[in-house]
């Protein structure tokens, strides 16, 4: 079956240069004309109305047409007043807008309750106090609505109302943070910026949880005091990038036979080299790729592939990026091939056996 998709035909109606550009669906034409051909077999086909937008036929009303020539506004005056179109009237545009913005124009009033810049909806006031005013009992004060009862809008909030808190509000005026203290019943209280840094004094490694590294951290977890981590294997203050020139250099590298740069460090069971940074124990191999290429760690989330095979090795053109599933169909591939291998070398051993046998019995069995 071929892969390849077959593209619809076009409608083979033609006349007077006329070419309709439908798909052909039956017969070699698009369904309007196999209708007409069905319809009329014994008349020719017709070249197809172009669709026209239409629009209401109120005069002044740019609105789609819905159904007798009229929006579905003018629709609606239309059948309740007796399908008489001489008693169609404008439709209102609902908007909402500032009196102070309008300057009084068009005839808008502002709302009736102090201070409120809104414009007028209906009874005198604008939609946020009249909605108040509909559900609190539609209270009087002689002709007019009693905004007595009424209470000032809220004005929209961007930022949290905290002092000092710039972050983006959640609700009830304050951000996601201060919010969450609210909640619990706290004091409301300065958030805590997020550390860069162990908060142990000369450790620079990169922060846990609770504002310490990853070893400071299981330190305070077990009840034990705080104190400084082990030395380092590497000269300490290193930035990432003198660090990986650091470890591709001769005093912490050896390159062996075959081309590769073996690190000489710690190494975990798996033959993995291993080295403490960012807050934890890294693999030495995928720091080197993720500071090479300049990646962000949180985000890179494919493997570090040995292309040599060489667990320890660190030379940057053996190294390459490959997903998990990549990754391990390698290693079955070349796992398959040398327990292939072995068994060649097994069966040349008891060839090799067996032509010696042969040669000092004088061929016999």
């Amino acid at each position: 079956m071929s892969g390849t998709k077959r593209h619809a035909k076009q409608c083979g109606f033609d006349v007077d240069g006329q070419r309709c550009d439908r798909d052909a669906v039956n017969q070699g034409l698009c369904h309007a004309h196999s209708e007409q051909l069905r319809r009329n077999p014994h008349q020719g086909l017709r070249a197809l109305n172009a669709p026209q937008a239409r629009t209401c036929e109120f005069p002044g009303c740019g609105r789609r047409h819905n159904a007798h020539g009229l929006c579905s506004g003018h629709l609606q005056q239309f059948r309740r007043r007796d399908s008489d179109s001489r008693r169609l009237t404008p439709l209102r545009v609902h908007r909402s807008l500032n009196y102070e913005e309008t300057n009084g124009a068009d005839g808008l009033r502002q709302c009736a309750f102090p201070n409120c810049p809104k414009v007028v909806q209906a009874r005198g006031l604008c939609p946020g106090h009249y909605q108040q005013w509909r559900k609190t009992g539609r209270h009087f004060r002689g002709d007019t609505p009693d905004v007595a009862c009424l209470k000032s809008l809220r004005v929209p909030i961007d930022k949290c109302s905290f002092k000092g808190c710039g972050k983006d509000h959640e609700a009830r005026g304050l951000c996601k943070g201060h919010l969450a203290q609210a909640r619990d019943g706290r004091r409301l209280v300065r958030l805590r910026r997020p550390a860069t840094e162990c908060g142990f004094t000369g450790c620079d490694r990169d922060p846990h949880a609770r504002g310490l590294c990853q070893a400071h951290y299981q330190q305070l977890l077990r009840g034990r005091p705080l104190a400084p981590i082990g030395e380092l294997p590497y000269p300490p203050g290193l930035t990432d990038e003198e660090l990986l020139d650091w470890v591709l250099s001769d005093d912490a590298s050896t390159v062996n036979d075959q081309g590769c740069r073996i690190w000489n460090g710690c190494q975990d069971r798996l033959r993995y080299g291993r080295i403490p940074r960012w807050g934890g124990d890294q693999l030495l191999h995928r720091f080197v790729f993720i500071v090479h290429h300049g990646l962000d760690r949180a985000v890179f989330g494919d493997s570090v592939h040995h292309a040599c095979h060489n667990r320890g090795c660190v030379r940057l053109d053996h190294l390459e990026a490959a997903t998990a599933r990549e990754n391990t169909l390698e290693m079955h591939e070349r796992l398959s091939l040398q327990k292939n291998i072995a068994l060649r070398d097994a069966r040349i051993s008891e060839l090799e056996t067996e032509l010696q046998r042969l040669r000092y019995t004088g061929g016999q069995p």
